[in-house]
């Protein structure tokens, strides 16, 4: 007597001549030891219901594992059999990061989806006189082998015809006036690459921007992020308040293929900035899902953009690069435009190898940009109103003692720091001067000090 494996009783099912089988003793490929033999049992019939109800069982003589009682064993392989016997699919949506179970006929509610699925396929082992334990284990190791990626599907799903619509689509990006239009196009380029770069990717894919929209309230910004992808895909998220340290936000997040950043404003404000930047760029993602006992890393397969209304958003001097800017008027976001061959189009620019990442070129010029939509320093302000960055030197100071001539009295360390960030980024000349470090400063306009008689600096 010989066991057959999954395999064999699929091919028995579908008609199908068995292959030859292992010996029945022994131990199988992969050091599993193999039960004995039971009695003789009925082959397992030539072809397999079209369409099998939920409370009719399986054939008992078809488990690839039984003990030598007859009884089906707790094993993988068993609930693969029950589970292609009932036309059940275990796949694992590597956008979503989680198990999807696909039971013909079975309807649950949104909100216990998981919970009444895996409950379903526990109630059909049970019927099938299959042990319960483990299950949830077992749907994991069958899903992984059975990945579903809805991105890849969908752009790949007619080729691309060869007409270039990135123009069209930038184009429905009305710019605020000054902006520049070849930046514009190509932080749309670079960030739509990447996009496709975290869908396609097996692993290490590392975003190196967020796209951000700033411009008025109304102006079409969430609508137009919106229209990336088909509205039923489910695949764009938009609205989402994002914080690292709460692992829901970033489950919710990371969950999604295209996720804009809802009320960045208040986000920049709130958040720890250094982790949320750190964030955006991170190649994988930490976490559990349901059917899962323990978290496990999983590779990032999300791209950020944002829209802010307020212009001068960015409250941060430092790590800007991270947020590609691009200040507009209205958009355009009832463009009838084909997405997917949109898609189509910047899948043959991955495949052909272009970058990601801005140029050194393209890095100076967005910091420049950045550098108009930061939010006003109060210190800074001060300074240039005591000081003008163009007036001759007179004197060497600490940042310490510039606060104390723009009014305060007992600056502390903290503002210390930020008055010399201040002045650097104005202009005025870092340098040490008998061992102190400080900047050569004009004389001040409110006259708290004059040079002396030789033309030096008290």
């Amino acid at each position: 007597m010989t066991i057959p494996t999954i395999d064999d009783v699929v091919s028995g099912l579908r008609g199908e001549a068995p292959q030859a089988l292992p010996p029945a003793r022994g131990v199988q490929p992969g050091g599993r030891a193999i039960a004995k033999p039971g009695p003789a049992k009925p082959a397992a019939p030539a072809t397999a219901p079209a369409t099998r109800a939920l409370t009719d069982p399986v054939n008992q003589y078809g488990f690839p594992d039984q003990s030598d009682k007859g009884v089906p064993m707790n094993t993988r392989e068993n609930l693969e059999y029950v589970l292609e016997c009932y036309g059940i699919t275990a796949r694992y949506n590597v956008i979503r990061k989680k198990i999807e179970v696909l039971i013909p006929g079975h309807a649950t509610s949104v909100d216990n989806k998981q919970k009444a699925t895996l409950a379903e396929i526990t109630s059909i082992c049970a019927r099938n006189r299959m042990p319960k334990t483990d299950i949830d284990q077992y749907l994991v190791a069958i899903a992984d082998r059975n990945q579903h990626n809805p991105v890849k599907t969908w752009i790949e799903s007619k080729p691309w015809d060869g007409v270039s619509r990135f123009d069209a689509l930038a184009a429905t990006i009305e710019l605020a006036e000054g902006y520049p239009a070849a930046m514009r196009d190509a932080l749309l380029r670079r960030w739509l690459i990447s996009a496709v770069a975290a869908a396609f990717m097996p692993e290490g894919f590392e975003a190196h921007g967020a796209l951000v929209f700033t411009g008025p309230q109304g102006a079409g910004k969430t609508r137009w992020f919106k229209r990336l992808a088909p509205a039923e895909s489910n695949l764009v998220l938009t609205g989402a308040m994002l914080d690292p340290a709460n692992k829901d936000t970033i489950i919710t997040a990371v969950s999604h293929w295209i996720v804009e950043l809802g009320e960045v404003d208040a986000t920049f404000k709130k958040a720890d900035i250094a982790r949320l930047k750190a964030f955006i760029t991170q190649s994988t993602d930490k976490f559990r899902r349901p059917y899962e006992r323990e978290d496990d890393e999983r590779d990032r397969r999300t791209v950020f953009c944002a829209s802010v209304n307020d212009a001068n958003y960015l409250v941060d001097d430092s790590g800007n690069r991270r947020w590609w800017t691009v200040a507009v008027g209205r958009i355009d976001y009832q463009h009838t435009i084909d997405m997917q061959q949109v898609w189509a189009e910047v899948l043959t620019w991955f495949k052909a190898g272009e970058q990601w990442h801005l140029t050194a070129d393209e890095n100076t010029r967005l910091k420049a940009i950045n550098d108009g939509h930061e939010q006003s320093d109060p210190i800074a302000e001060l300074i240039l109103a005591a000081f003008d960055p163009s007036a001759p030197e007179v004197k060497h100071m600490q940042a310490s003692e510039v606060l104390r001539v723009i009014g305060y009295n007992q600056p502390t360390s903290v503002q210390a720091s930020k008055a010399g960030k201040a002045l650097a980024k104005l202009g005025f000349r870092k340098s040490k001067n008998e061992g102190r470090q400080g900047f050569w400063m004009p004389r001040s306009r409110n006259e708290r000090w004059q040079p002396d008689d030789d033309g030096r600096p008290f």
